[in-house]
């Protein structure tokens, strides 16, 4: 599906917004009392009640049962129906989240089961606890596999009801998609839109070179350029929760700061009123939705207002005032505070000495180049960006950091 407006990157967002549609056709939500779970010696989640097997994957639903015969050329009669326990195959972060929820410590339960001598240890605590357990869980499956296990109080904002509630927001402000990315096995998602036609300078009047009078660096007579943006996030899988945060991109190396401004929701609200099995409508979810895509389309549009952006651009002045005596001190609390590679830690202090712009300004921006680095992960390069704002936003941060 195309947008107006795809500016940077934009076969690597074409193929997010493909795997976000295909995505929404294979989810699945089911809501299941504690109960009617189970673990097996393999670690796979067991579910009670009627389900379909297509080679080696289980469905709960059969018209996903027949879409997985039909995509491998097998039939509907090859679809076997059983009802014994499905199994459930789980990724790495729901299962950490089930034992979670079971106050199990992860490293003891690594440990158990990969004794040789004792391997149904761990899934005979997990079912006896399971067993002893009033609550519901929110089971959330892609094409068959569980990616999440979650409270039944969790709030259900998808990622592709956030990219298209976004999308159009971006249109009406004559913003530009930049950049989008996917990663926790689809369960993160990422996306910037910037706006051209809005534009401020930091200025390059102060003292520093790296050698060439800097004439190499802006494109042609600009200086040094910026413009607003905003950075929206969410997570499906309950590791973060919906934001829309206002931002910053720096023309000439196209990095961006991603400012604490904006609107930050939870997953969290009441109960899930639901029978056990698939959950409720995408119709109903979206309508229960409606709040939160107003308050994230009010951010994007608070965004790119031309006041609130010329105050960001006085405040990027102002910390090319701030200057740092001692730069790998600096950059060595920086690492520590953040738990930052030490491949990372090297390459901020060699942009930030490279520069020769040793101010809070020329520290930010060596955190924030590196967001764009070969081989960096989407993780990394996300933290990267907030960090580079929170040092922009924070005196009392920044304090602490050269103090």
């Amino acid at each position: 599906m195309d947008f107006a407006g795809i500016h940077f990157d934009g076969d690597k967002i074409a193929k997010v917004v493909d795997q976000i549609e295909r995505q929404k056709k294979l989810k699945r939500d089911y809501i299941y009392p504690a109960k009617r779970v189970d673990m097996d010696d393999k670690g796979n989640l067991l579910l009670e009640g009627k389900w379909f097997s297509v080679g080696d994957r289980s469905y709960l639903d059969w018209d996903d049962a027949e879409a997985a015969a039909d995509e491998q050329a097998l039939g509907s009669s090859q679809i076997v129906v059983s009802d014994k326990k499905a199994s459930l195959e789980m990724n790495r972060s729901a299962y950490v989240q089930l034992l979670n929820r079971l106050d199990i410590p992860t490293r003891f339960a690594d440990k158990v089961s990969g004794d040789k001598h004792a391997p149904e240890v761990r899934s005979m605590l997990v079912r006896e606890l399971l067993n002893r357990d009033d609550r519901k869980f929110l089971v959330r499956t892609l094409n068959g596999k569980v990616r999440a296990v979650l409270s039944d109080r969790y709030k259900i904002l998808d990622n592709s009801d956030l990219f298209f509630q976004s999308a159009e927001k971006f249109k009406e402000v004559n913003a530009q998609m930049w950049q989008a990315r996917l990663w926790n096995d689809g369960g993160g998602f990422e996306m910037f839109a910037t706006a051209q036609h809005i534009a401020g300078e930091v200025k390059t009047d102060r003292t520093f070179d790296p050698g060439d009078g800097w004439q190499s660096r802006w494109y042609g007579t600009e200086g040094d350029v910026h413009n607003p943006a905003v950075r929206v996030s969410n997570s499906e899988t309950g590791q973060g929760g919906c934001n829309a945060n206002l931002s910053i991109l720096r023309r000439v190396c196209a990095n961006f700061c991603v400012w604490t401004d904006g609107v930050s929701v939870i997953h969290a609200g009441g109960h899930i009123s639901a029978d056990d099995g698939l959950l409720m409508s995408d119709e109903t979810r979206q309508k229960e939705n409606e709040l939160v895509w107003l308050k994230v389309r009010d951010a994007i549009a608070t965004a790119f207002d031309e006041g609130k952006f010329r105050a960001y651009i006085d405040r990027l002045n102002d910390c090319t005032k701030d200057v740092i005596e001692e730069p790998i001190k600096v950059v060595d609390k920086l690492a520590g505070e953040y738990a930052i590679s030490e491949s990372r830690k090297s390459a901020i202090l060699t942009e930030l000495l490279g520069s020769g712009d040793r101010s809070r300004y020329g520290l930010v921006q060596a955190i924030t180049e590196g967001a764009d680095a070969d081989g960096i992960s989407d993780e990394e390069s996300s933290m990267l960006n907030t960090i580079g704002g929170q040092l922009i936003e924070s005196d009392q941060h920044y304090a602490a950091l050269v103090g």
